[in-house]
This record gives structure tokens, sequence and C-alpha cells, in this order.
């Protein structure tokens, strides 16, 4: 992990080992195995402990995140409300789930968009003119029924945060930055681009979520690790290398948690302007 080394000797990088998911301090496998302390929800099934890295919440079900409870709170600090703070590359999500506010989920190929819609559907194909004109005049009606009323006005709210993330996002990133052609890379260079867009979607502040799978390593640790870990090196080293090229270096910060059997936080650490 080359990349990853470089930025811990010239402290821009840290690891945070040896954390967990417990209620209280537990000091040794007696206190576990006579229920003598609180102990998480769930202990050892893996997708409790996912679920409480994500709620915050380790001895009881939760239904919201911590950074969906966040975005509860601050994004009336976004002045453009049309594209939502919580920005995810990997689906739903509960760490992104408040009370009031869900997740925008994209693609690393940006923005998702209604399948042969366009605005400007007054084009040479007919196909699209047609579909567009029917989207059009299904979103022009006034319903009385409150599920088509909740179903057109999400609708007319995707049209224009797709409409408004697109066009954020659609100019080069500065510095020629090459990422990796990853599941990984390919997914940090998408929110590199959301970043980079900030001033066109209005926004002051935003999280992104990203969930590579594949660390579960039953066997074969040291290599699956050795095929998989130079990846997260090279793509969170194009990542720092981008957000320098961007001036945002010191804007964001970069929490990566690798479960199960490597259970260390790289942290590229700034003043928290941009937490991703």
């Amino acid at each position: 992990m080359p990349e990853i080394a470089k930025l811990f000797q010239s402290g821009k990088a840290a690891f945070i080992a040896n954390v967990g998911t417990l209620v209280e301090p537990v000091m040794n496998r007696t206190q576990v195995a006579q229920f003598s302390k609180q102990l998480p929800l769930g202990l050892y099934s893996h997708s409790d402990q996912i679920e409480q890295w994500q709620t915050s919440v380790p001895n009881s079900r939760a239904g919201t995140g911590w950074a969906g409870r966040t975005a509860d709170l601050l994004r009336g600090v976004n002045s453009n409300q049309t594209v939502p703070m919580n920005i995810s590359l990997d689906g739903g999500n509960v760490w992104q789930t408040g009370h009031n506010v869900a997740e925008y989920s994209i693609t690393p190929a940006g923005a998702v968009g209604l399948n042969n819609y366009r605005a400007n559907w007054q084009e040479n194909d007919q196909l699209t003119q047609a579909l567009s004109q029917g989207v059009d005049s299904q979103l022009a009606q006034q319903y009385s029924n409150l599920l088509m009323q909740t179903f057109s006005m999400r609708k007319k709210q995707a049209i224009e945060s797709y409409n408004t993330f697109a066009a954020a996002t659609s100019g080069p990133l500065p510095g020629a930055v090459t990422f990796p052609s990853s599941y990984l890379g390919s997914r940090l260079e998408m929110v590199a681009k959301a970043i980079n867009g900030r001033a066109g979607t209005g926004s002051l502040r935003q999280t992104f979520f990203l969930q590579p799978g594949g660390w579960d390593h039953h066997s074969g640790v040291l290599s699956l690790q050795g095929q998989m870990l130079p990846d997260v090196s090279a793509v969170i080293g194009a990542f720092h290398e981008q957000l320098t090229a961007m001036g945002l270096q010191d804007s964001v910060k970069c929490p990566l948690t690798v479960p199960w059997n490597l259970r260390s936080v790289p942290d590229l650490s700034g003043p928290c302007g941009q937490p991703c």
C-alpha cells in the first residue's frame, strides 16, 4: 500500500485500530461469556455489526443512521435543496437515512434519469419525443388521489435533481488525475466530480456512501488482502491527489472502514468542511 504509506508518513493519514461497536468497555472473554457487561445486539453477526456502524446504536434496532440524523439538522445550510445532502454510490442504506431525509442514489456514471426521457423532447427521434411528451403530460395533471399526487411530485423532484446534478458534474476534473478503473476507483472518481460541482448543486455540506464488499475472509487472508489492498491504496492515493488539485485536501474527511479481518480506518483528516 505505497500510496497510503506515503500519506501516513507525511502526516496526512492515520490508522485507528481495534475499534468496535461496544456498548461499554469489555475487558476479557469471561465478561462476555457471563454476560456481566452490556454487549452489542447480535454480537458476531456481520449484518448486525454493519448496521451498528451505520446507526451508532449498538444495543437496539434503529431505522435511522447518524449521517441521516446529521442531515436532518444540517441540510438547511445548502442553498439549493434540489439535490439532497446525502449521496449514495451504492443504493439504499440506513447510514444516510434520517427522520426527514434519505439518500440520493447515483451511479459511477452520474445521476440516473428517466429512460428515454428528454426535457427538450422536440427532437427527430419520434420514440423519445412520444415517451417524453407522455411524461410531461402526466406531470402536468392535477390529481385528487393522494398516492398519485405523491407519485407525480416525486417524479418531478427526480427530474429536477437529475437535471441539476448532471449539469453540475458534466465538466472535467482539474489536474488530469487518473483513477483506477475498479469498483472503488470509479465510485470515488464520481464523488470527486460531485464535490467539484458543489457550486452547481448549492452544496456546502455533503456525505457520500460507498460499500465495496468482499472483506469477509475466512481463509487465505494474506493472499486475498494482497490482491485487494493495493487497489484501496491506489484509489485513496488518487482521491487525495484529486482533492489537492481541487484545493480541497484540507476540507474533506474520508474515513474508510475495513471490517472483520482488517480493522483499521485510514483517515484523511482536515477541518471537515465537506465530509465524505
